[in-house]
């Protein structure tokens, strides 16, 4: 019982780590500034120092992580590992204060059935997602050994597609504070359809364009959704200091 007790106790503290407003804080700037500036500063280096030059009409997303393709071929790698670890509080943060689990009669009424199982697969879908984001930058386009890079890639976006899909369907449907009225029936309807629908039209005819396309249609919805949750947490932590 006392082991039980302990190792209970011991989750709960990370647990409340991991979510604290503080960890969302530094990890949410951290995650936006290194992924954005990186991508942006490798996409930059690509298309000015790299003898054949880099569009995204003409060369892949993955073609940043290639030496023959760029000569900072490092820069997308970091970006894909960091923000894949540096977003994996956001999912925890999101499903405890989305569709919080009341433990006092002060905290009920419960959210709706629909809101616990929307934030649940929201949860699964990016959670795996982020996992394989860390691996697409491990192997990157010169560490492609058994093309294991493409099928990390395709995992991570497939996964996406699904998570921006359900979470954006919790955040109309949910009595939640994170993204709040109307805010949550314009990004949610975003999530819903942006992601998913390139992803299919990448299933059925994939180009760098629509690969491209892709990537911003989840940066059109998770960067929203980043900076309402970074404006949760820090009213949550001014609320703390009181």
């Amino acid at each position: 019982m006392d082991n039980k007790e302990s190792t209970e106790s011991w989750v709960a503290r990370a647990y409340n780590k991991l979510t604290a407003p503080k960890t969302i804080k530094i990890c949410g700037y951290a995650a936006m500034i290194l992924y954005i500036g990186l991508l942006l500063i490798g996409v930059l280096i690509a298309a000015t120092l790299h003898p054949g030059g880099y569009t995204v009409w003409d060369n892949w997303i993955s073609d940043l992580g290639s030496i023959q393709d760029t000569p900072a071929p490092y820069l997308y790698d970091i970006a894909c590992i960091s923000v894949g670890i540096l977003s994996m509080p956001f999912i925890f943060y999101q499903e405890r204060y989305i569709a919080p689990i009341p433990r006092t009669p002060e905290e009920l009424p419960a959210p709706h059935r629909m809101t616990y199982r929307g934030i649940g697969l929201a949860f699964f879908f990016t959670l795996l997602g982020n996992f394989f984001y860390i691996f697409v930058g491990i192997f990157s386009g010169d560490r492609n050994y058994y093309d294991l890079h493409n099928i990390f890639s395709y995992l991570t976006f497939g996964f996406y597609a699904f998570g921006t899909l359900f979470l954006g369907f919790t955040l109309m449907v949910a009595r939640q504070q994170i993204v709040p009225r109307p805010w949550n029936f314009i990004i949610g309807p975003i999530g819903m359809v942006a992601p998913f629908t390139v992803a299919i039209l990448n299933v059925i005819d994939s180009t760098p364009l629509r690969e491209w396309g892709l990537l911003w249609a989840v940066m059109g919805f998770i960067i929203p959704v980043f900076l309402f949750t970074l404006r949760h947490a820090g009213k949550l932590e001014h609320e703390g200091s009181k």
